[in-house]
């Protein structure tokens, strides 16, 4: 290899690790915010409930919490698990650019496939169970919820916006991974 083309791997695999870097942190931060959002989701509103037919309904203050649902706390302990895996591995990647050690890059390509599973996982139960909160299902009796705790709704839809933004970025960092790996085996 000759001195421009050294230059040039040097540059292109701090690139790669700078912006490994700047997409761990983003992630970090809109999974962090995903779990605040999903973790602050209650509203209390005041329904009529109509108990015998022939009397008028009586108004009756009912409360939406993201524990209620465990599609919400499946959200949260994943997200929770993803977030602090996240944290760790911008420290060690911090450090081992300190230190200069390679051997770090496989274990966190695997834990990064791993956090972006869960991810992916958390994010499809919360949409899954907030597409039935807004539209409900007529075929088993399911009523729509949103028309009534909008704010509620609000909470979780824009967590679920936040951590898909999240698990996108975890999904680029997989594929930066994989393209610095293949690099790494295609000069040896």
């Amino acid at each position: 290899m000759d001195m421009e083309s050294e230059v040039k791997v040097a540059i292109d695999r701090s690139s790669l690790r700078l912006s490994d870097l700047l997409l761990r942190l983003f992630a970090l931060v809109t999974t962090l915010v995903a779990v605040v959002v999903m973790g602050t989701a209650v509203e209390t509103k005041t329904v009529p409930i109509t108990v015998v037919p022939t009397l008028p309904p009586l108004p009756v203050a009912l409360t939406a919490k993201w524990h209620y649902l465990s599609a919400f706390t499946y959200f949260i302990a994943t997200h929770a698990i993803a977030c602090s895996y996240l944290a760790f591995s911008l420290a060690l990647l911090v450090a081992n650019r300190a230190s200069g050690a390679k051997s770090l890059a496989f274990a966190l390509a695997v834990a990064d496939v791993i956090m972006m599973g869960l991810m992916f996982t958390g994010n499809s139960a919360t949409i899954a169970v907030g597409v039935i909160g807004l539209k409900g299902n007529s075929h088993v009796g399911w009523n729509k919820v949103c028309n009534v705790y909008k704010g509620y709704c609000h909470h979780i839809g824009a967590a679920a916006l936040m951590s898909l933004i999240g698990s996108i970025a975890v999904l680029l960092i997989v594929i930066l991974t994989i393209a610095s790996l293949h690099k790494r085996c295609g000069s040896m």
